[in-house]
């Protein structure tokens, strides 16, 4: 079933560190659908990013699947960014959790079932993600409930935020409600092809010297509940045995063990999912040298993954006072500027340094405050449109302002060798 609604995506561009890099909207179609990015001078240009994002693997930028109230706050955030960004963007898109569903109940009867917000059409073959819900989303933390179809069929359902990492038992919270859910409405869950295996990331790595014999071997092995794996006397034989260490839903920590030579050997723990509570980690790593020192083996190397740095909690955003923004005055120009071009223009100008001339979505290239409630912004609309507006708040400018400001940037226009369009 098609969405009648418009539906908006959030460009989440880790290299740009405040906010969102772009919108891109979605609205219902003759043909289907029409995608559409919003520019700086407040209009929507059509876009193939979605199509492209999807159907060629482009990765410069995490599209982020909003609802309408969130595509309102990044509008608002776009006309004042003195406040604080709504958290829609600017770091990477992370997966807590997931499961993939295969059955012949209708997809409908899930989304109503979990309260999902419809998106796109489930018809359509090159749609990917047809719905969603967001659980939680304040200044440390977006968390969505996500859905996507398979390329060869079936369904993902996928716990992901931005920020902060959801708790444990958040994630088994919604991971028992889905699979609850599906369970009831006739889905089954998919198990993984053939030869593929889940990402994993280390955790630890302890490397240990000394000699093992066959039973001081088994000994260890057994002590930390590995497989019996490997022989000692075949040289070529380096994997001597693996475990699974208790886990919780989002994440499936395995210990490992490995032989570089004869009287070399490592201990290290992998994951898949998110990253095990600290405290885990310690405790899994002292079992391990505890073990391996009674097994005669001396610790020489180590290496611990670090502790992923908390984000700083941002400020409540400032309550918005005083009179709109309107606008005094708006130029376009035609034309390509050098680095060197642009920065003398905002020399000229006393234009903060904003934007890269090689990142094509990049659009606010600087802004000036010219009085205290006057400001010239510069825009670039396309790699060879250009655009200047002066804005205010409460006062106008004054009529000698605007004279000098239209020449001014006339002139500056000109020497770059811009065409006024």
């Amino acid at each position: 079933m098609p969405s009648t609604e418009i539906s908006y995506y959030a460009l989440a561009d880790t290299g740009y560190a405040r906010g969102p890099a772009g919108l891109i909207r979605r609205r219902p179609a003759e043909s289907g659908h029409v995608d559409e990015v919003f520019h700086a001078n407040g209009t929507w240009h059509l876009t193939d990013l979605v199509s492209k994002y999807y159907l060629t693997d482009r990765v410069d930028e995490d599209l982020v699947l909003i609802t309408p109230d969130e595509a309102d706050a990044v509008l608002a955030w776009f006309g004042d960014r003195s406040a604080t960004p709504p958290l829609v963007g600017g770091r990477a898109l992370q997966r807590a959790w997931h499961v993939r569903l295969d059955g012949d109940a209708p997809f409908e009867s899930l989304r109503e079932r979990l309260g999902l917000l419809a998106h796109g059409s489930i018809e359509d073959k090159q749609e990917r993600d047809p719905a969603l819900k967001v659980l939680h989303n304040d200044s440390t933390r977006r968390l969505a409930l996500n859905v996507y179809t398979g390329l060869h069929g079936g369904w993902t359902v996928a716990l992901e935020f931005l920020g902060e990492a959801p708790s444990t038992d958040t994630v088994a919270e919604v991971s028992a409600e889905v699979l609850a859910a599906a369970a009831d409405l006739g889905f089954t869950e998919a198990s993984r092809p053939a030869g593929v295996k889940p990402a994993r990331k280390q955790l630890f790595r302890l490397t240990f010297t000394g000699a093992l014999d066959r039973d001081r071997l088994k000994t260890l092995q057994r002590k930390l509940r590995l497989s019996e794996d490997g022989d000692l006397t075949d040289e070529e034989d380096t994997e001597f045995g693996e475990t699974y260490l208790p886990h919780g839903p989002a994440y499936r920590p395995q210990l490992w063990l490995s032989r570089a030579d004869t009287e070399r050997w490592t201990f290290g723990v992998s994951n898949e999912g998110i990253r095990p509570p600290e405290e885990h980690i310690r405790q899994w790593r002292d079992q391990v040298i505890a073990a391996a020192t009674e097994a005669g083996l001396t610790l020489v190397d180590e290496w611990l993954s670090p502790t992923p740095a908390q984000p700083t909690p941002l400020p409540p955003p400032p309550v918005r006072t005083g009179p709109p923004v309107e606008s005094a005055y708006y130029a376009s120009f035609t034309g390509s500027l050098t680095q060197e071009q642009l920065q003398a223009i905002r020399d000229r100008f006393g234009l903060s340094r904003r934007g890269k001339l090689d990142d094509d979505w990049d659009q606010d290239f600087g802004v000036a405050k010219l009085q205290d409630a006057v400001k010239l912004h510069l825009y670039r609309k396309e790699p060879d449109k250009w655009s200047f507006s002066l804005t205010y708040q409460g006062e106008p400018p004054s009529p000698e302002l605007l004279d000098q400001v239209r020449a001014e940037i006339s002139a500056a226009a000109a020497e770059a060798g811009l065409r006024e369009s």
